[in-house]
């Protein structure tokens, strides 16, 4: 839709406005900048909220997950809902890598569970109490129920994950998710929103795919809870990923009291404003823009500025990191594949080696047994000699004494 600068420039003021006089439900709200930090050096989202798992709270968004393989990450409210009514806006960014292979998605819980409760179930358990929105991105095709990019979980705490996955799914498609890579993503403009309107026991779920606020209907739903069942509810976002990946940031969460409420106006306004400030530079140059325009006009510069530069020094960061891992893990297969050759290397000289021993102890014992031969045959021959020249003069020696002793035989006889 085309707007006339006069008209823009009057919603920004009065966006602007507004969003200084906007007051959602503290307890229940967010947004950045998250600029409080703690005596252990991490930054804080509010007092109401606690966060762990792969979370990492940056000072303009909050990253769940990083898009890294298997990784778990939540943020949970510390305080019950109680009230009967309840819109909350879930301003979120899903984005990776990946062009065909990216997973899992987004999970925001209304659960009677106190505390976050780690899970399969998109990073939560599935053995809860209440419902749950789910922005799954991975279409698996062994769930019996289908998919939806929008999913509606509702569980009386005898559900199982596999219940939900074999049930037809309650829910809608959408196009929330973000290539990093391709020429239209813009980290200060590619988001998406959710709005949930409780109310007793009806729920309402609107989705605006590229926060740009135009709102449209998802589904709508009956939940099987007594009507004041969300006064004794807490809230929680959680996300995960398998063996595909994705980040998965979240930007804010605004939550009103009155499905009516006309702040909720504020944040749709907000957001209308956001979208338009591509279209800054031009306005901040018109006649029509005052004082109070071009102050508007350059704290949203100077703040989507700050949004692009985090970005983007984190996914250098990332980017860095990831390098240096896998050159270590480059590394360390080197070492491996350099360990095993060696192992291989040795093996095989040891076999070679004890193959040359055995063969030269055999000629060493060959040659040794052919010297001791030859001495032995020496040593026979050298005695033989002398021997049979003492059997020549034996032999001799009784000719002699024989022929004597016939003489003197004859002798004695005549």
């Amino acid at each position: 839709m085309l707007y006339s600068a006069v008209t823009v420039i009057s919603l920004i003021v009065l966006a602007f406005i507004a969003s200084i006089s906007g007051e959602p439900l503290p307890s229940l709200t967010f947004t950045p900048p998250f600029e409080h930090v703690n005596s252990a050096g991490r930054r804080q989202i509010s007092e109401s909220f606690t966060y762990g798992g792969a979370t990492d709270v940056k000072k303009n968004f909050i990253r769940l997950t990083p898009d890294r393989q298997s990784k778990r990450g939540f943020i949970w409210s510390q305080q019950l809902i109680d009230r009967n009514e309840l819109t909350t806006i879930l301003t979120f960014r899903i984005h990776g890598q990946g062009k065909k292979w990216f997973g899992d998605g987004i999970g925001l819980w209304f659960t009677t569970e106190a505390r976050y409760q780690n899970g399969e179930n998109h990073g939560f358990t599935d053995t809860y109490t209440g419902f749950g929105i789910v922005l799954d991105t991975f279409e698996n095709v062994d769930h019996k129920g289908g998919h939806k990019d929008v999913t509606l979980q509702i569980n009386d705490g005898t559900k199982r994950l596999t219940d939900f996955h074999n049930e037809v799914k309650s829910g809608c498609d959408a196009s929330f998710r973000y290539h990093t890579s391709s020429a239209t993503f813009d980290p200060v403009y590619s988001s998406s929103r959710l709005r949930v309107k409780v109310k007793g026991t009806a729920v309402e779920v609107q989705v605006d795919s590229n926060n740009s606020a135009h709102w449209e209907d998802c589904f709508q739903a009956t939940l099987p809870f007594q009507n004041d069942w969300l006064r004794r509810v807490s809230f929680g976002i959680t996300a995960s990923t398998g063996a595909l990946a994705d980040n998965h940031d979240i930007l804010r969460v605004q939550s009103y009291s009155d499905m009516k409420d006309h702040e909720v106006l504020v944040a749709d306004r907000e957001s209308w404003l956001h979208s338009s400030s591509k279209d800054f530079p031009t306005l901040f140059e018109n006649i029509n823009c005052d004082q109070t325009c071009k102050v508007a006009v350059l704290d949203k510069f100077v703040t989507n500025f700050q949004v692009e530069t985090e970005h983007w020094f984190e996914l250098l960061q990332e980017e860095t990191e990831n390098t240096i891992a896998k050159l270590k893990e480059s590394e360390r297969e080197n070492e491996r594949k350099i360990l095993a050759l060696t192992d291989h290397m040795t093996s095989i000289m040891e076999r070679k080696i004890g193959q040359k021993m055995a063969v030269v102890r055999s000629n060493v014992n060959e040659k040794i047994a052919v010297e001791i031969e030859g001495e032995l045959t020496e040593v026979q021959s050298s005695w033989r000699l002398p021997f049979f020249f003492l059997l020549v003069l034996i032999a001799s020696g009784v000719g002699v004494a024989y022929q004597k002793y016939r003489k003197l035989l004859k002798s004695h006889l005549y």
